[in-house]
């Protein structure tokens, strides 16, 4: 399956990239590639970028998307990082989801299958995991995933596999595919804080991207004196960035 898995900051993401990663250890069934967009966020879950990892390029503002050929030695790269079996890659999982394009996945649909020689099935018959929410950052440019859904509906059309198949459609146009068949799952449990007033700036922060100095006047300013305590391990803190929080850390 195509897993589709959305929720809020602390609603356990990336608490569950990590169970996944020892399920499939447990299995043995080789490993999970884990990307995002980001480099920062790629750190966050111990994984490498997707664009350079599938050699997927940028493009422009106004540049028109077309698919390329992938270059050998970044495949072989690829390959030499799974120590040349590459498959021992069990399911590819990609964090922070808003920030993809949709000719993002089409690419990454298009490399899996040239690499797994499969060309009947999604991805080349492997699992992808898709997590994030759309309610926080979007894409540096173009549209987003669901934006790329929404074109369908309100055209009327149903693309089919065929379609993808034999590229009738654009890249954009078959990222928006693939996604509208991923299975949605929706976290909803806060793992993170049992503090009512934290977790309404949390919401706030993921349904409006804005937060006030108001919003942080309940908060007590980081202190030296805090870290003398053993209990700061488990202390919720509000940062700036992931450069300040892998310091703090």
């Amino acid at each position: 399956p195509n897993l589709l898995i959305c929720g809020k900051p602390g609603n356990g993401k990336s608490k569950l990239v990590e169970a996944l990663d020892g399920i499939a250890e447990i299995m043995k069934v080789g490993s999970q590639m884990k990307c995002a967009y980001m480099g920062s966020a790629a750190v966050n879950i111990a994984g490498t970028t997707l664009l350079r990892s599938w050699n997927i390029p940028v493009f422009n503002k106004g540049e028109k998307i077309v698919f390329s050929r992938w270059n050998d030695n970044k495949l072989n790269a690829l390959k030499k990082r799974f120590g040349h079996d590459f498959r021992n890659i069990s399911a590819v999982v990609i964090d922070e989801v808003s920030t993809i394009q949709p000719y993002m996945l089409a690419y990454l649909n298009d490399r899996m299958q040239e690499m797994f020689q499969v060309f009947d099935k999604p991805f080349g018959g492997r699992m992808v995991i898709l997590l994030g929410d759309f309610q926080q950052k979007p894409p540096t440019s173009g549209m987003s995933l669901p934006e790329s859904v929404m074109k369908y509906v309100e055209k009327g059309e149903s693309p089919t596999f065929a379609d993808v198949k034999n590229k009738k459609l654009g890249p954009t146009e078959i990222g928006g595919y693939l996604f509208s068949k991923f299975r949605y799952i929706k976290l909803t449990s806060q793992h993170r804080s049992e503090d009512p007033t934290h977790m309404e700036v949390l919401n706030k922060m993921s349904e409006t991207g804005v937060i006030t100095v108001d919003d942080l006047k309940t908060y007590d300013k980081l202190s030296s004196k805090d870290l003398d305590s053993d209990d700061f391990r488990f202390a919720t803190i509000i940062v700036t960035g992931n450069n300040e929080r892998r310091e703090i850390n």
